[in-house]
């Protein structure tokens, strides 16, 4: 789909996809380990009794100088004590022919040529070559340029342009949860979702992102901002269309109901289950939706439970809690290193503008 420059994974997501694309490429699966001190093992697989083994360098801004450097006077130490048959180096940073035959120089007693080393331009034509491993990494894809650059400059927004934006602001911290999948199921299987629960849990970002996934995949978007009546001015018959209601009882769900807008609502809901190219988004808050589900005979009628999926903080396991404190903690700490790398060069700058005007006053 993309050229990628892998900036929206972290390092753990960089692993993971190294490790799908090398496994796909070599026809073995690869042991990945737990997080921690990894000892230069990011991943391994055997011939017979023969161990191989791959390291990850995901060095977002730290140039290929730094990494040759690293190799050279840290990594090389590592790999001589592990003592493998065969060594692979995976990296995110674009990689010449002279960069390639600098590190294979420094590894080549544990190498047979340049092609065990894989850069930027190596893993995009591997993903071109294993394009169901780019779908499966959401996160990949879902904050390209490319991918944003495609939903901007076609029609599958419909009226709705303003909302992308705030879309995508979600999208590189997001992590693909059970919440996420679940949702998608429900979705899937009847046509509209009400994703609802407490305040502040995560009920609109995972909508977005939800939508965010049918945009990419050819829907046309279109966010109801009042009343579900808007609807029927763009709906449009075996057109691929995806409509997102956000928050969509508010507080004032008595005005709602006695304005029959659940009534429209419910109807809504049995025209989409029968119309399989479009999808219906809805988030409410959990105690909201409860109060209108016992003051609506049209909501008791379509029994709409059938619809709604809850997010509640049980439905995290505690890997996907870590993943996403990981994600929140990953992005701003890459950000925090590259502000401290432009400092010290500016410092280096000033001292050394300094050292030229001392020189100069002495020789006045």
């Amino acid at each position: 789909m993309s050229d990628y420059n892998f900036s929206t994974l972290n390092d753990k997501d960089f692993e993971e996809l190294v490790v799908d694309l090398l496994s796909a490429k070599f026809g073995h699966r690869i042991e990945r380990f737990k997080p921690g001190k990894d000892g230069g093992v990011d991943g391994r697989f055997f011939s017979g009794e023969n161990e191989k083994i791959i390291q990850c360098k995901h060095w977002l801004k730290s140039g290929i100088s730094l990494l040759i450097t690293s190799l050279s006077k840290t990594e090389l130490a590592k790999v001589k004590k592990l003592g493998p048959s065969k060594y692979f180096l995976v990296t995110s940073l674009p990689l010449s022919r002279d960069n390639k035959t600098q590190i294979y120089n420094i590894f080549k007693d544990f190498m047979d040529d340049g092609s065990f080393i894989f850069g930027k331009e190596d893993l995009n034509d591997l993903l071109k070559e294993y394009p169901q491993i780019e779908r499966n990494h959401y996160k990949l894809w879902i904050s390209s340029t490319t991918v944003l650059e495609t939903i901007m400059n076609s029609d599958v927004l419909g009226r709705s342009t303003y909302k992308l934006d705030e879309i995508n602001d979600g999208s590189l911290k997001y992590v693909v949860t059970k919440n996420h999948e679940d949702a998608m199921h429900k979705l899937e299987e009847v046509g509209s979702v009400i994703i609802s629960g407490l305040p502040g849990i995560g009920k609109t970002t995972l909508a977005d992102q939800i939508c965010k996934h049918y945009l990419v995949n050819g829907f046309e978007f279109y966010y109801v901002e009042d009343s579900i009546s808007s609807i029927e001015k763009v709906y449009k018959k075996n057109v691929k269309q995806i409509f997102y209601f956000d928050d969509f009882l508010g507080s004032n769900y008595l005005g709602i109901i006695s304005n029959n807008e659940d009534s429209k609502i419910a109807s809504f809901f049995r025209r989409i289950e029968k119309d399989k190219s479009k999808r219906f988004i809805l988030t409410s808050r959990t105690n909201i939706l409860n109060q209108g589900k016992r003051l609506s005979d049209a909501f008791r009628i379509q029994y709409i439970d059938k619809n709604e999926y809850e997010i509640i903080l049980t439905n995290l396991n505690e890997l996907d809690k870590a993943r996403i404190l990981y994600n929140h903690i990953f992005f701003p700490i890459c950000l925090m290193i590259l502000l401290m790398s432009c400092m010290w060069r500016n410092a280096i700058g000033l001292l050394s503008n300094i050292k030229i005007l001392i020189l100069g006053l002495f020789h006045l």
